[in-house]
């Protein structure tokens, strides 16, 4: 049990250090504060199979290391937070009512959990037994895992959407700009094949993908990173619908036996799943859109030459 315990605090560590913001996030002193963390982990466990300890004394020296563990813990996510904070406050959000929500839900839910974790430091600071720290211990891993986790990876998505926006705009001017450029070569018939406009048509169609995934994500952020209504009840009903037809498609043009999920099997977590996936598919998209622009470029490029 013991040391099913200390697996589970460094498995909460290690939560902190490898979630998606703190990893682009983490200062040098965090990081120093981390290794701190880890090597003193190291020591407790140490110091539960010494033998040469009394009893009172090793009872003592635990509590204070335990003590020690958590408040690095606790100041890790805490950093993890704030930096969170700072990213929501420094963004630009679209300049709408939805989106103004969404700003406020993350927001108000990064302040509770940044709360959280000071009233939780308090516990700590008031824990006269290890197992009062065991408890605390347990409390903030579940905490983490159900609400704090989840939390940052939402904040992680509406930041890769936001960053979407922006790189599809880039694009959708570098379109417009080879566009006219074509016109050009077309009108003085540098060309007599279609090539440079076949690829235009894709590189067109491919940006066109990118939006439409993009724009299904926002519709997704909007109705499910606000405060529950009836209508964003209706709208995950709907979006659970739409996952289980896609995945039951996808189990049809594999070989029998199958189980075909109903919309009962879809979870939240199966939602955030999805939710990412259009996004990687966004992102994908205008990648290919920019693989055929440099196509476009080289085959200009022959054509001068």
């Amino acid at each position: 049990m013991k040391k099913l315990l200390l697996v589970s605090i460094f498995g909460l560590i290690s939560g902190i250090a490898l979630s998606p913001v703190f990893a682009y996030a983490q200062s040098p002193e965090m990081e120093k504060k981390l290794g701190e963390t880890k090597q003193q982990l190291q020591e407790l466990a140490q110091l539960k199979d010494s033998t040469t300890l009394p009893a009172a004394e090793k009872v003592g020296q635990e509590i204070e290391l335990r003590k020690t563990i958590l408040g690095n813990v606790l100041t890790i996510a805490q950093s993890q937070l704030q930096d969170i904070a700072t990213q929501l406050d420094s963004v630009t959000f679209p300049d709408s009512e939805e989106w103004k929500n969404v700003q406020e839900y993350l927001v108000e839910n990064n302040t509770s959990f940044l709360s959280y974790y000071e009233t939780q430091k308090t516990a700590l600071s008031s824990a006269t037994s290890v197992e009062v720290l065991k408890e605390v211990a347990k409390d903030i891993e579940k905490k983490k895992t159900e609400e704090i986790d989840p939390h940052v990876r939402r904040v992680t998505t509406v930041m890769n959407i936001l960053s979407m926006d922006g790189i599809l705009m880039l694009g959708n001017d570098r379109r417009d700009k080879i566009k006219n450029d074509i016109e050009k070569i077309y009108s003085q018939k540098l060309v007599k094949d279609n090539d440079l406009r076949d690829l235009f048509n894709d590189a067109s169609f491919s940006l066109s993908q990118s939006h439409e995934y993009l724009n299904t994500a926002k519709q997704i952020v909007l109705h499910l990173y606000t405060d529950t209504s009836t209508s964003t009840l209706q709208f995950r009903e709907s979006l659970k619908k739409t996952i289980v037809q896609e995945r039951n498609e996808q189990l049809r043009q594999t070989a029998p036996p199958y189980t075909i999920f109903t919309v009962s099997d879809i979870s939240s977590d199966d939602i955030e799943g999805y939710l990412r996936s259009i996004i990687r598919q966004s992102a994908q998209s205008v990648q290919n859109t920019y693989d055929i622009f440099l196509q476009m470029s080289l085959l200009v490029r022959e054509y001068l030459n």
